[in-house]
């Protein structure tokens, strides 16, 4: 984000406080208690990331309004009929979208079907292969963003229990990860392609050994890795080791000859 401009977890945490929460409270009454609100879900700006860039499409104030499950068949048509009669459309200079798809904008589900709609499944996990079959990217998903208001507190709780791997599971993802960064999967194919001359290969298996390097580096702080296009930008605002790694990857990057890259 741009030095002095508001970045958009701010602006719609904002929007929260000044409109929706308000807003629930006056025409749910005590129903509101039943209700969480959050800014959270996917998008540069519930990592912190966003740019002016990040607002050509689906950028704008937002909010989640969530329900447990039992408490749907009564709550939902209630929030609905609420957000789409009352809620601005415009926050500031920004407009405000209401019931857009895919969780983005000011949006309402249930608790259990937020998480399913990102992990796959509504159920927290229970061992240590139910944690292996969860993705690292949705993980980050669900535990990103901001809470404002949680009267059950079961987003609180699900967020709280998923907040990372345990122990088991964070070894063994540490150890899948040094298998990486030092076996067959990148580093010993680029040494072999770039003998070659094989320019084009070479980049391919050069962009898969950074990117395993900075993945174990997200490992090694016990914090989840984003996707891809976030995963550069993230890396250099880790806490430990980025001083040690990134220095060596932009020579590497550097590099003119393939072969100095290994």
């Amino acid at each position: 984000m741009t030095s002095g401009m508001a970045t958009g977890l701010e602006i719609s945490q904002e929007f929260v406080h000044q409109t929706i929460l308000p807003l629930l409270a006056r025409e749910l009454g005590d129903d509101y208690s039943r209700l969480a609100v959050a800014v959270i879900g996917t998008g540069s700006e519930i990592l912190g990331l966003d740019d002016a860039i990040s607002r050509d499409h689906h950028w704008g104030p937002r909010a989640t309004v969530l329900c447990v499950r039992a408490d749907a068949p009564r709550l939902i048509p209630k929030i609905r009929s609420v957000l789409t009669a009352h809620c601005p459309r415009r926050y500031r200079e920004f407009e405000v979208q209401v019931g857009l798809a895919h969780l983005v904008g000011v949006c309402w589900s249930t608790v259990e079907d937020f998480f399913a709609w990102f992990l796959g499944t509504d159920q927290l996990p229970q061992s240590d292969l139910d944690w292996l079959r969860l993705c690292e990217a949705d993980l980050l998903h669900v535990t990103s963003g901001v809470v404002i208001h949680d009267g059950p507190g079961e987003l609180t709780r699900r967020r709280q229990q998923l907040a990372y791997y345990p122990d088991r599971v964070w070894q063994k993802r540490l150890a899948d990860w040094c298998m990486y960064v030092t076996g067959r999967d990148a580093p010993y194919n680029l040494h072999r392609v770039s003998k070659r001359g094989d320019a084009l290969t070479s980049a391919i298996y050069f962009g898969q050994c950074v990117r395993r390097q900075m993945e174990l580096c997200f490992a090694l702080n016990r914090r989840y890795a984003p996707y891809p296009k976030w995963l550069n930008v993230s890396f250099r605002r880790l806490p430990h080791y980025v001083d040690a790694i990134a220095p060596a990857l932009d020579k590497a990057l550097a590099a003119t000859d393939p072969g100095a890259q290994v």
